[in-house]
């Protein structure tokens, strides 16, 4: 637009606006001419968000970016558009062999077969193969193909690949936590890369995988020092991560804000109350104690490595048990006990962990299907 049409568009509005003031009689013309300018606004406005990506990922993020190798990627980790159409053709075009973009055909599938073969939506389902064969800056431009028309959706983006390394500060983590492979590189980007622990396995530290192979965490499971090799996904030799791993001892027990009831005349009172029932399935009347208290470690962690007992004052009333996982996969927890009630009363359970305790009150109250 040039600088006269512009001078005379604001000229124009400031006329309309004294008469808007002045003579209100005419406020109908002037609102048209608004509404006018607001349309042709909305309209140009919404041409430029479906011409753009809707947002570039971490993978375009200087601290983040991919690793060399090969990876897929999801639409958050490189980049997702405002509008895809089912028809269109997308492409990633980059300013080096060494990198390489494409959009998974498997991703695309699952969209058609889950959607139908016109599905246009956002494309946060979709994901892409990227290939790094070598670390630096490269430039990415992204292009449509839709009806015959070709439209560029961004150029030039900036992607950033960095070559795994081991980090060279010593990782410290606390028993019973995980920890992601990530954290052991110095940069903290999306891509693949392989890994031994060369020191401390299954003494110190256990390697946890899902049942599909996709992910992968190290649980410390012992005091001590454990060394992880990594690799790239070409056998490059990234160097060693120190993991030291410590007792989480716990420094502090609270009664959780569940740990109240109400009496029998509405007076909330502290603790838990718990019914049994006439039919004597004291088990099946069981209550977990584990959503009464909370555990606190030396640095506020609430994965304390000290294991947990309680005891009943009364077991007469109330009996406290741990349990036992039978189910396959699963862990006994060092917190997994219950309190069965056994007949009505009161009596209190004392939480211990450690150095520490906090008394827990109990009232039982006894339902009889007879009543």
């Amino acid at each position: 637009m040039k600088a006269g049409t512009i001078k005379r568009i604001a000229a124009g509005m400031l006329a309309a606006a004294v008469v808007l003031t002045c003579a209100p009689e005419v406020s109908s013309a002037v609102d048209q001419t608004v509404t006018a300018q607001a349309a042709k606004k909305k309209k140009k406005a919404k041409k430029t968000k479906n011409a753009k990506v809707a947002y570039l990922g971490t993978a375009f993020d200087q601290d983040y970016g991919v690793y060399v190798g090969k990876q897929i990627l999801g639409a958050g980790e490189l980049a997702a558009f405002s509008d895809i159409k089912a028809s269109g053709k997308y492409t990633f075009t980059t300013n080096s062999k060494d990198l390489s973009i494409k959009l998974d055909n498997s991703s695309v599938k699952m969209l058609k077969d889950s959607f139908g073969k016109d599905w246009t939506r956002n494309n946060d389902y979709l994901s892409y193969d990227v290939t790094a064969k070598k670390p630096g800056t490269y430039k990415v431009t992204i292009k449509e193909k839709y009806k015959g028309k070709t439209r560029t959706l961004k150029k030039n983006a900036k992607l950033y690949v960095y070559e795994p390394e081991a980090s060279s500060e010593e990782c410290t983590a606390y028993i019973g936590d995980y920890i992601s492979l990530s954290t052991l590189l110095s940069s903290s980007a999306a891509g693949d890369y392989n890994f031994e622990v060369v020191e401390g396995a299954d003494t110190v530290l256990s390697v946890i995988t899902e049942d599909d192979g996709a992910y992968t965490n190290l649980k410390p499971i012992a005091e001590g020092q454990a060394k992880v090799k990594i690799t790239d996904l070409y056998g490059k030799d990234c160097g060693i991560a120190t993991v030291t791993v410590k007792a989480n001892h716990c420094a502090k027990i609270e009664l959780s804000d569940e740990a109240y009831y109400y009496d029998d005349d509405d007076n909330q009172k502290p603790g838990i109350s718990i019914t049994r029932y006439s039919d004597d399935t004291a088990q099946e009347d069981s209550v977990y104690l584990s959503d009464y208290y909370d555990l606190y470690g030396e640095d506020e962690d609430h994965n304390v490595s000290d294991p947990v007992t309680i005891t009943s004052s009364n077991p007469a009333v109330v009996s406290v048990s741990q349990t036992d996982s039978d189910e396959e996969g699963d862990e006994e927890s060092s917190d997994s006990w219950c309190a069965a009630p056994q007949s009505e009363g009161d009596a209190v359970l004392t939480i211990t962990c450690g150095s520490q305790s906090v008394q827990l009150p109990v009232h039982v109250k006894v339902y009889n299907y007879d009543d």
